[in-house]
């Protein structure tokens, strides 16, 4: 390991109870005979708000990386869900519940479910300058935003949830595993392909009348296109890191999108189904908290071991991240 290299120490979940998909799209009038996504998503009470659960996530990784709060030089909160609108951020409001002092600096990135990788890439960068240690922070609470519609199938498996991990520069008596590097590229053609229409400065107030002003739209006239530049920047990362590093995976963890995505990152990484690490069918898709969910189970199962592959996207981005353990 070399110094430039960042040790996961800790990680730390706040899940949400768990419900059928299709009970709770029977429970919106939505027909739910063709449904082929996830079988669970968990659904949050309704006191259960972004920086709350991103807080209990972080206070559980903090004691499983053995670190303080006032240890914290950078906290990156990487989740899309939000109280309220900017100027607020969740990575202050993570840091005043969870007492993270002022030595630390919090600040929110938008990057959808490529978060817990680009957060990876930030943190190690700023750790080269500050020492101690970063916080990622992923907290989604958006099951509400789901429209009434079957034909919207990849966000009725959406989940409330938070996850978070510790790291620090270079070798560490509770290295879980290792960051080694990233690769990354966009596709800004499909930037707005989930959108909420309204509220921004393009349509700062819904039309009257409009019943689903809030919930996330989805361009379905995109789903073949989307699917197959899926398929295509995936390809293109995966295969540049694999290729560059020479190695193959022992293990990918992913954001559980859907099966068929998993199960074509599977294909593209040549690799068997069971080695993609998979738990959309029991708790959803988290967003970017899934990798450390996947990371964390497999810790916990004593599998977390070799060449781990983090496989991450949002619409316009994708990422392939190389991580070791022993």
């Amino acid at each position: 390991m070399t110094a430039d290299q960042l040790s996961i120490v800790g990680t730390g979940l706040a899940l949400q109870p768990s419900a059928l998909v299709v009970e709770r799209m029977a429970a919106r009038g939505v027909d739910a005979s063709k449904y082929k996504g996830w079988t669970r998503h968990c659904v949050a009470p309704e006191d259960q708000h972004p920086s709350a659960m991103g807080s209990a996530a972080l206070d559980r990784a903090l004691a499983a990386a053995g670190c303080a709060p006032e240890e914290l030089r950078l906290l990156l909160s990487i989740g899309l869900s939000r109280e309220y609108l900017p100027n607020w951020s969740v990575a202050a409001e993570v840091m005043r519940l969870s007492k993270v002092p002022h030595g630390c600096l919090g600040f929110d990135i938008l990057v959808g479910c490529l978060g817990t990788l680009t957060g990876l890439e930030i943190a190690r960068g700023w750790l080269r300058g500050s020492g101690g240690y970063a916080a990622i922070v992923g907290a989604e609470r958006w099951t509400h935003t789901v429209p009434p519609d079957p034909k919207v199938e990849g966000m009725w498996g959406f989940s409330d949830g938070a996850g978070a991990c510790i790291v620090a520069l270079g070798a560490h008596e509770r290295t879980m595993c290792t960051y080694v590097d990233a690769v990354f590229s966009s596709h800004t053609s499909l930037n707005g392909f989930i959108l909420i229409k309204y509220g921004g400065t393009m349509n700062p107030q819904p039309p009257p009348g409009e019943e689903h002003a809030y919930l996330r739209h989805i361009d379905v006239s995109k789903g073949l296109t989307m699917f197959t530049t899926y398929v295509q920047e995936y390809t293109r990362v995966l295969n540049t890191l694999l290729d560059r590093h020479g190695v193959r995976p022992d293990w990918i963890v992913c954001n559980q999108i859907s099966p068929t995505l998993l199960a074509k990152v599977a294909e593209i990484a040549k690799v068997e189904p069971a080695r993609v690490y998979t738990t959309g069918h029991e708790l959803g898709h988290l967003g970017s908290a899934d990798i450390i969910l996947g990371l964390q189970r497999l810790a916990e199962a004593k599998q977390l071991h070799g060449n781990i592959v983090l496989v991450a996207s949002t619409a316009y981005g994708f990422g392939a991240a190389l991580v070791t353990a022993p």
